[in-house]
């Protein structure tokens, strides 16, 4: 299988804790990138599904209990099953991702009747995932759909050693109907431990992907991660106390912190720090920050 157009790996937000497992996630933002334009064509023989358009949007490690926090609630776990071999996959669907993809209500999606029409679906994306990893490894796939978050005990005689801080690489993907506006996140999660025995060919594709990156479509591409969400925190001040003073604490004490009045508070935006002045939103009904300088 060659990655010869249209994969560009830099494009996309791909994160590790450092450089030791860099090249097997381009190979997998690659090999996802596949996947995304199979699912773009998918056909059924029975049923008509909507149809979309995926694109990549990150491609992270992140622990079992970030997904496990994200999706316990209003989602669908597609749980791909690695037939003849330990491990496994999800795939998580939002309410509006498996409405979007199903063309099927959220309330007819809860129902007896709604979830064959998911699960038809994640069939073929288990079916499509076999498909473009096969040159990598040989996944023989079961999906099991499951409208509740399974518990982690469930999980771990499908998933072994599974637990809330197994690093997971996950793919993040933008769902798109053609013509429409709205959008939805589908995220495709391997925990990487199972990953590592076919690392030597994650890595000749992630070098294959530096040889062949088209950067062309750059700001084509960065257009699409702008309805992706980045947290904003704002650090009003610190302060100590001892514990005695922590034990005696009532409702109405008063804990003086070390931010002098008219000073900038510290904002975190993403990964960026910026100084902020606090006061109140248009409507005056909530805190607000007014941006005072960008870089920190």
């Amino acid at each position: 299988m060659q990655f010869d157009s249209g994969y560009e790996p830099d494009e996309a937000v791909i994160t590790q804790a450092d450089d030791s497992f860099g090249l097997e996630l381009r190979a997998i933002y690659a090999l996802h990138s596949l996947l995304g334009e199979h699912l773009a064509q998918l056909q059924d023989e029975y049923v008509t599904f909507p149809q979309t358009l995926w694109q990549v949007t990150s491609v992270e490690i992140t622990p079992f209990r970030t997904l496990d926090e994200r999706y316990a609630e209003n989602a669908v776990w597609g749980i791909l099953d690695f037939v003849d071999q330990p491990g496994g996959a999800f795939m998580f669907l939002d309410m509006p991702a498996a409405e979007l993809l199903t063309g099927i209500s959220a309330e007819d999606l809860s129902t007896d009747d709604g979830m064959p029409y998911v699960e038809a679906y994640l069939n073929h994306v288990g079916e499509l995932f076999m498909a473009c990893w096969q040159e990598i490894a040989q996944f023989d796939v079961q999906m099991f759909p499951s409208p509740m978050a399974p518990s982690l005990m469930d999980l771990q005689s499908m998933f072994p050693g599974l637990n809330q801080n197994t690093p997971i690489i996950s793919t993040a993907f933008r769902v798109v109907q053609p013509g429409q506006a709205a959008t939805a996140r589908v995220v495709l999660a391997i925990p990487q431990a199972y990953l590592l025995a076919v690392g030597a060919g994650l890595r000749a594709v992630g070098e294959q992907t530096f040889a062949n990156t088209d950067t062309s479509n750059f700001h084509e591409r960065l257009a699409y991660m702008e309805d992706l969400p980045v947290p904003v925190s704002v650090m009003l001040g610190r302060a100590e106390m001892t514990v005695g003073d922590l034990q005696n604490l009532e409702e109405g004490d008063v804990i003086e912190l070390d931010t002098t009045l008219g000073f900038p508070l510290d904002v975190t935006v993403g990964n960026k720090h910026v100084l902020g002045k606090p006061g109140t939103s248009a409507d005056g009904r909530r805190l607000a920050i007014q941006i005072v300088q960008l870089e920190t």
